[in-house]
C-alpha cells in the first residue's frame, strides 16, 4: 500500500466519498474509499506558480454545498472543484484594495452560498460568485457583522461566536 500517512491533521470528505487529509507542513493526502488508494500532494503539485517550496501547508477545511473542497494555507485559500478536477487559488494577492489573505484558518458557508474565511493576519473575508464573477470582500468591523446577523438574517451563528472566542467556526 505504500508509505503511511504522516503528521495527519484535519480532514474533510467530498460528496463522492473521497477523504482529504492534512499532513501538517507536508501538503495533504487523498484517500479513495473503498479502493484504499492513498495519494500524497505537495502544495506545489496543485499550485505550479508556487516555486518557493518554502511552505508546504494546505489544510483541507470544508466541503461546500457545490462539492468544492476548500483548503486553508499561508497565502490565500484553495478551492478544489471536484466535478471539474480544477484548482483555484483565491485572495493570494492584493486586489481592488483588499489585502492579500495571509494565514487563513477557518472556512464556512452561509445559507446564501457565501464563503466566509478567517485569516490570522487580516481578519474576516467574504467570497462568492455573482453573475459569473468572483466577489471578495474584507469585513473590517464587528459592527458590520452584527448588523448582517441581526438585520439581514441568515448568516451563520458560528461567525459571531468566533469573534467572542466561545466557539470556532463550524467549517473546520
Amino acid at each position: 500500500m505504500g508509505r503511511p500517512i504522516v503528521k495527519a491533521g484535519r480532514s474533510v470528505v467530498d460528496k463522492q466519498g473521497k477523504v482529504y487529509i492534512e499532513s501538517v507542513s507536508n501538503g495533504f493526502y487523498t484517500w479513495q474509499y473503498p479502493s484504499g488508494t492513498i495519494v500524497h500532494y505537495n502544495k506545489w503539485d496543485v499550485d505550479i506558480t508556487d516555486s518557493s517550496k518554502a511552505k508546504n501547508s494546505m489544510a483541507p477545511c470544508f466541503t461546500d454545498s457545490k462539492n468544492n473542497v476548500w483548503f486553508t494555507s499561508d497565502n490565500g485559500v484553495y478551492r478544489y472543484d471536484v466535478g471539474a478536477a480544477a484548482w483555484h487559488h483565491i485572495a493570494y494577492k492584493e486586489q481592488n484594495s483588499i489585502p492579500a489573505m495571509r494565514e487563513s484558518s477557518d472556512i464556512t458557508e452561509d445559507r446564501q452560498g457565501h464563503i466566509w474565511i478567517t485569516s490570522v493576519v487580516n481578519g474576516l473575508y467574504e467570497w462568492y460568485t455573482q453573475d459569473g464573477k468572483e466577489i471578495l470582500k474584507i469585513i473590517t468591523g464587528i459592527v458590520v457583522l452584527v448588523y448582517q446577523l441581526i438585520f439581514a438574517g441568515g448568516y451563520s451563528k458560528a461567525l459571531l461566536t468566533h469573534f467572542y472566542g466561545s466557539a470556532v467556526l463550524t467549517g473546520c
